[in-house]
């Protein structure tokens, strides 16, 4: 990196990035990392940021930063201005420090999607200021759910791409128990097509595989077992103009 730093990098970006660690950040400090970049870097600390106190932070990247975990944040409460409209949208928080914090500027909308917050939170709290509208993207609200608070402005949109969603969960599982490799194997249909054939062999015995999936009227394809080990080592090497004898010294010497 060093060798390029006089390149136009964008800092706030390489600052940013999950592959720069604080490591790096240490180990050259006379690159010009932004505290920007920085707030949004998951490998920040918070012993680095209290280190660093002094320096540009942004709060507002700094506290929806997924390495900023619900303990610190409770623990660093009244030492850090944490941005409570950002830190809605931080999946490490939960519906207790929410409460216990009620009075502070969160963002509903934000909470209302966010991952960290089950139905059971929501609807055991649904005196709070929810954004049901927005609740409906959560991706722990069901259709189910939806269906159980039929009461609630519920996103009509959203909750058809659920129901669809749910449709195709539901066929494809049906779709897969009823076609086991028993079955598949037992299918006349599959056997008649050549999809599936049935191959001998001289140690296994007989078995099922894959038929060729190309089929040309003109151009029959057979499919045949695997070869052994050295099965066709003679046939081969004859080929290539050995003789019986140098094939028998060949073995002798056990080359082959």
């Amino acid at each position: 990196m060093l060798q390029y730093s006089d390149k136009q990098w964008c800092w706030d970006l390489l600052s940013a990035h999950k592959n720069i660690t604080l490591q790096h950040v240490l180990l050259y400090p006379e690159l010009p990392w932004t505290y920007k970049g920085l707030s949004k870097n998951r490998n920040v600390s918070i012993e680095y940021v209290q280190q660093n106190m002094c320096k540009p932070w942004d709060w507002e990247l700094l506290s929806q930063n997924e390495s900023m975990t619900l303990e610190i944040v409770e623990k660093y409460k009244n030492d850090f201005p944490w941005h409570y409209p950002s830190l809605s949208k931080n999946t490490n928080i939960n519906i207790h420090f929410v409460c216990e914090n009620i009075e502070e500027k969160w963002d509903w909308m934000s909470l209302s999607c966010n991952a960290a917050f089950r139905f059971d939170d929501i609807i055991k709290h649904k005196q709070l200021p929810w954004q049901w509208y927005v609740v409906t993207s959560n991706p722990n609200i069901t259709v189910d759910h939806i269906e159980q608070f039929p009461m609630f402005s519920w996103n009509d949109e959203t909750v058809l791409l659920k129901k669809t969603i749910r449709q195709r969960e539901c066929f494809l599982r049906k779709c897969h128990s009823e076609f086991f490799m028993k079955e598949i194997a037992e299918e006349p249909s599959l056997r008649a097509t050549g999809t599936v054939v049935e191959v001998d062999h001289p140690i296994r015995g007989k078995y099922l595989t894959v038929g060729n999936p190309i089929k040309m009227s003109d151009s029959e394809t057979v499919v045949t077992r695997s070869p052994l080990l050295g099965e066709h080592t003679d046939e081969i090497l004859s080929e290539l103009g050995f003789t019986t004898d140098e094939l028998i010294a060949l073995r002798r010497d056990q080359v082959i």
